[in-house]
């Protein structure tokens, strides 16, 4: 349950701040990108882009990598953009390196880590609790975003902290301590049934050896219960049989 609830907080923790940094109009004006509206909506649609590519990728790669990858590229982008910008506040090569961070930073948030949370912390709850921890999740994601939606503009604007892009500096990182949690915590999902990952977790199997633990005790099972599948469909069959036989005997 904790692993579920702090999937959906690394939404937010790695997400809403710097949506509302990058991606804002308003904060691409401050930055002097030129045609700040039409940058912010090419990001957008550069994220648009990333949420397709996640519906193939999700069969093809796992999970946690996803995650891993996608958390460290987000945090990677933020740490450019504020050490341009610190670097260089207020200039052409700042506004054109912001631009190109929030659009990189979007396509891997939209392919990996908004997809992929929700994905996971569906999977790891067990029935009798999910809806309590999607519910805990969800509350515990909205609060966040809350919080940091509303401390966001202290940092940002001319007249209280006026960091600007230099915010980026945080939530990078942040993203950095969700790819060690994930790394040490986050099981690895994929191709597995809700038989397995019961076994895997009564087993006290690390997480980062989910994916090549094998689940002979489920496989067992299965086998176990095809064969009496099996079986019983043989005795039915036999049974089906004979009654013919008596019958036409009878009539006989």
């Amino acid at each position: 349950m904790p692993v579920a609830d702090l999937n959906f907080s690394s939404i937010t923790v790695s997400h809403l701040t710097f949506l509302s940094l990058m991606i804002g109009t308003y904060f691409f004006t401050m930055a002097g990108v030129v045609n700040p509206f039409t940058m912010s909506i090419a990001s957008n649609v550069v994220g648009i882009g990333g949420v397709a590519l996640s519906l193939y990728s999700i069969r093809l790669v796992g999970r946690r990598t996803q995650l891993m990858v996608g958390t460290a590229a987000c945090g990677l982008a933020q740490l450019v953009a504020a050490a341009v910008y610190t670097a260089h506040p207020g200039t052409k090569t700042s506004g054109q390196v912001l631009t190109a961070m929030s659009a990189l930073y979007n396509f891997f948030y939209c392919s990996t880590i908004s997809p992929y949370a929700w994905t996971v912390g569906a999977e790891l709850t067990t029935q009798r609790l999910r809806s309590y921890t999607i519910g805990l999740g969800s509350a515990l994601n909205f609060l966040l975003a809350w919080a940091i939606t509303f401390s966001a503009p202290y940092f940002i604007n001319l007249a209280n902290l006026n960091w600007g892009a230099k915010y980026g500096w945080i939530w990078f990182v942040s993203c950095f301590i969700m790819v060690a949690w994930m790394f040490f915590f986050l099981p690895e999902t994929k191709d597995r049934t809700l038989e397995e990952l019961d076994e895997l977790f009564e087993a006290h199997v690390p997480a980062r050896k989910f994916r090549s633990y094998e689940c002979v005790k489920t496989r067992n099972a299965m086998d176990h219960g095809i064969a009496e599948e099996i079986v019983g469909y043989e005795k039915e069959h036999n049974i089906m049989v004979e009654d013919v036989n008596q019958t036409e005997y009878e009539r006989k």
